[in-house]
This record gives structure tokens, sequence and C-alpha cells, in this order.
């Protein structure tokens, strides 16, 4: 049977399940998932270190961005010449305002995420990288509510 989670790694149910767990609250007491799940707490941390060199990337936390002071979020498509790419894509990865970035395709080359203190500084962000970055064109979508966030297999009830 075919995992329904597609990639290469294929996991077992319970494999899933812990998983899911992981990034539902990374914060959780393995003893605490040892007793949702019944897999003892050794098993648990052996897998954990396990996920970690392979398909855990990383740890984090998940911030509300508007109480720090930052009311603008924008999803930014941009289309540049492909000999400007790899400085492009360079460029981005270092911007603090930029939260994710995205190599694509259908029309444009990066989607960014990109979060700013105020619409007038996301301007100015924008101005610079038609001005000096080699951008063509750009598509520009604000974001007015997160509805959902972070939630592929972060939901344990789901998996079960």
């Amino acid at each position: 049977m075919a995992s329904p989670w597609g990639g290469i790694v294929e996991l077992k149910r319970k494999e899933i399940l812990l998983l899911s767990y992981f990034r539902h609250n990374a914060r959780l007491a393995l003893t605490k998932i040892s007793k949702e799940i019944g897999m003892p707490v050794s098993t648990i941390f052996d897998k954990l270190k396990k996920y970690e060199e392979t398909i855990i990337t990383k740890h984090t936390s998940l911030l509300d961005f508007n109480k720090l002071g930052y009311a603008t979020r924008a999803s930014i498509f941009l289309r540049t010449p492909p000999q400007n790419r790899a400085s492009l894509s360079s460029f981005l990865r270092g911007h603090p305002s930029v939260n994710t970035v995205y190599r694509i395709n259908n029309g444009y080359d990066f989607m960014i995420d990109g979060i700013f203190r105020t619409v007038q500084g996301m301007e100015e962000f924008l101005e610079h990288l038609e001005i000096d970055r080699g951008v063509t064109q750009k598509s520009v979508h604000f974001v007015i509510e997160e509805v959902s966030r972070e939630r592929f297999m972060a939901e344990p009830k789901l998996v079960q």
C-alpha cells in the first residue's frame, strides 16, 4: 500500500502519528507522547534522534507577527532574468523581512512570504528589488487574515 504522505521515506502508522505529535507541539514531553501512543519513551527518543538526522529539518516556534508590530504580510511573486536568479535567491534568503523563499514556475521565478512593519516598508523593499536586484515583474498579494498555518501532519487525531 502506498503511503498517503508520499515522499521517499516510508513510515509505519505509529511513526506517522509520532511525527504528528512532534509537529503539533515539539515541546511536548516524550513521556506524555509515550502514554498517548503506547510506544516506549526510549523508542521515541531513538526515533526523534534518527528523524533529526533525516527528515526533521528544524525545531521552531510560530509567532504572531501582528503582536510584534509587523502589520503587513504579503505573498510576493517575482520574475527575474535567468542570469539574476542565483544572486536574487541569495539576497532574498538573507533579507530580514523575508520569512520564506520558494523557487516556483508558471511565469514567476520566486514566491516569498514577506513580513513588514508597514506597507511603506514593503514598497521600499519592492522598489529596491526592481531597481537594484533585476526584478522585472512582481505580483503582490496581501495576507488579510491567517486562517491556518503549518497544519499538514500536525493534528494527531487526524492520523490515528
